[in-house]
């Protein structure tokens, strides 16, 4: 372990490294005990980010994960305008394994999908925005335009919170979902904009560094929860 004690403070700090990151600070422990169990779950909470933005990278379209144990379930949702205009493609689960859940996703359900839609794109209405249906309801969300993504929040429904910003004058064409616990979701939207820097987050974060209002505690991580 590598928690310690500095002089003037009588609590042990913490200090690690992941995927090139630093990681420290005070655990708010007097017991070496505790400060070591706090500082294993410090580990377990990056590792868990670290993944959750990995996967957010990589997952093809329409296709989300929940908890399973020690893993991760993965489905294919249709969107619900498509299913409601009649589109032959199903909701399935593509079970546990991500390399063989991307295979299927995009070697069959995706091409199947992208066919029908393509003939079928004047019935499924909203501005041709391509979100999930029956997506989880907390965690955290990122909004993509052209391929790139452009804002990210969370929130405790996200699926109202998207259509929120959808009615507004935020700009996007596809939404994607990461199934987070209430607990957790903040952290994650605050490692994911800090990581992917997307442009509408920071832009927000730019006019409040020139406000004249103390800064926020986490001025990287603006929230969009409801």
């Amino acid at each position: 372990m590598s928690v310690f004690k500095v002089r003037n403070s009588p609590y042990y700090q913490y200090d690690f490294r992941r995927e090139g990151h630093r990681y420290s600070g005070s655990t708010k422990c007097l017991k070496l005990a505790d400060a070591e169990a706090f500082e294993i779950a410090q580990i377990g909470l990056v590792e868990r980010r670290n993944e959750s933005l990995k996967l957010a990278a990589i997952l093809p379209r329409h296709v989300i994960r929940e908890p399973l144990g020690d893993g991760w379930r993965y489905y294919f949702i249709v969107p619900s305008k498509a299913r409601k205009a009649g589109c032959p493609v199903r909701n399935e689960s593509l079970g546990t394994v991500l390399d063989t859940a991307i295979a299927r996703a995009e070697d069959h359900l995706l091409p199947e999908f992208d066919a029908w839609h393509a003939k079928h794109k004047t019935t499924m209405g909203v501005n041709g925005v391509t979100e999930r249906s029956d997506p989880p309801l907390v965690g955290v969300y990122l909004l993509l335009l052209k391929g790139k993504v452009v804002y990210i929040g969370s929130s405790k429904n996200m699926p109202r919170r998207v259509r929120q910003h959808r009615n507004g004058s935020r700009p996007f064409d596809n939404a994607y979902y990461i199934a987070a616990s209430e607990s957790e979701m903040r952290s994650l939207e605050a490692s994911l904009i800090k990581a992917m820097l997307p442009t509408q987050n920071t832009s927000g974060i730019a006019r409040r560094q020139k406000a004249p209002c103390p800064a926020p505690e986490y001025p990287d991580a603006p929230s969009s929860s409801l």
